[in-house]
């Protein structure tokens, strides 16, 4: 992608390690089961102030664009399981015969990635799960009931590495 077809007004990719990345954990069924949701950061790019527009430059910090990986897992009681038929399950038959289930935070942490370049800084973010909806007619490989998982990934900006984060 060239500057001039760069819709995002990217100015550099910036490579990273992780320092933590967890499970951000949901009960459902009030608590007879759970959810778990991970975003995996894959990319990160700083933006380009000057191609975005005023009002945003002005609003604050310009946080940096992710491209994530959303992995997710479910913990549900053995008489909840049923047969894997051993298809791929598209989502619309995911939808189609599921339930939108009320959910409750159990754990929803910031995880923390730490740039590689000459001055490391801290980039924290959170994955944050918006709707669950579970299929209890279509069932994994593992038996669990099939869950699409909707969610949104909230970082917090850069900040300077400390110290301790550097010996990691």
């Amino acid at each position: 992608m060239t500057p001039a077809t760069n819709p995002f007004a990217i100015s550099q990719e910036v490579r990273f390690n992780v320092l933590r990345e967890d499970w951000s954990k949901y009960y459902i069924y009030d608590g007879a089961a759970e959810i778990w949701a991970r975003a995996i950061i894959v990319k990160v790019f700083e933006v380009d102030r000057s191609k975005i527009p005023e009002q945003m430059r002005n609003a604050g910090e310009v946080l940096p664009l992710l491209a994530h990986q959303l992995v997710v897992t479910s913990f549900f009681p053995p008489d909840w399981r049923g047969p894997f038929e051993g298809l791929p399950i598209s989502p619309a038959e995911i939808l189609d015969g599921g339930e939108d289930v009320e959910f409750e935070p159990n754990n929803e942490p910031q995880n923390e990635y730490i740039t590689i370049e000459e001055e490391p800084r801290v980039l924290r973010v959170r994955c944050v799960v918006t709707r669950i909806v579970v299929n209890r007619k279509r069932f994994s490989a593992w038996g669990d009931p099939v869950s699409r998982v909707d969610a949104q990934i909230v970082p917090s900006g850069f900040r300077k590495a400390r110290p301790n984060e550097l010996e990691r």
